[in-house]
Order: C-alpha cells, then sequence, then structure tokens
C-alpha cells in the first residue's frame, strides 16, 4: 500500500504558440520539462482518455510501461474498470469543474499482483 501526494492530471494542452512564439517555446519544451519531473505526470486527449503522455513517475505509479502510451485509459489500465476514477475524469473533461480527494483508493497490477494505493 502506497500513499501518494500531490499526484496531478493534465487534461490537454492549450496552444501556447501564438502567445510565446513557437520558435521561443512550444510542446516539445513542455513535454521535456514534464518528462524531467519527479512527479507523476500525465496527459489524455478526448472523451476515450487517450494516453498522450505519462513520464517514468506516471509509468511507475500504474505499474505499466510505455506501451501505454496512445491506448485508451481503460485499455491501458483495465483493472480500472468498475472503479470511480474513470466516471470522474470523464466528469471532470465533460464539464471543466476540478475534483479534489483526499486518500481516495486504487486498484492497481503492478508486477503482476494486485495493489491498493490511496491518492490525494
Amino acid at each position: 500500500m502506497s500513499i501518494y501526494k500531490n499526484v496531478f492530471f493534465i487534461f490537454g494542452l492549450m496552444d501556447i504558440n501564438n502567445k510565446f512564439g513557437s520558435a521561443t517555446f512550444g510542446e516539445d519544451h513542455i513535454l521535456q520539462a514534464l518528462s524531467s519531473s519527479p512527479e507523476p505526470t500525465s496527459i489524455y486527449t478526448g472523451t476515450e482518455m487517450t494516453i498522450q503522455f505519462a513520464n517514468a513517475g506516471m509509468l511507475s505509479l500504474w505499474g505499466k510501461d510505455e506501451s501505454v502510451i496512445g491506448k485508451a485509459l481503460i485499455s491501458a489500465i483495465p483493472e480500472l474498470e468498475d472503479q470511480p476514477f474513470l466516471s470522474i475524469l470523464q466528469e471532470v473533461w465533460r464539464t471543466g469543474k476540478s475534483y479534489s480527494v483526499k486518500e481516495a483508493p486504487a486498484r492497481l497490477i503492478k508486477n503482476g499482483v494486485p495493489v491498493t494505493d490511496y491518492y490525494d
């Protein structure tokens, strides 16, 4: 069992090229910064929550490898089915309203073993 604090989810990248200019700051810079972050971070797109990016911290948290990139979250992490996490993410995606919780349990499969971790 683990308790993960400050786990954040990003639901898309806005186009900042118009604001900062593509030559000075862009998606590659953002992904490079997120890749080096020690905090588990992932980026999803669309209502299927397609995983566009997951840094090493997030992959470790999930117990998965880079093969999940490009897959719908439920396909990449099927053990999330019948847990509230996916419906919460979809509601946030649909409404734009934030959601916060303390020590919410999530059951994942890590190294072939079912594990319950708790997330803030």
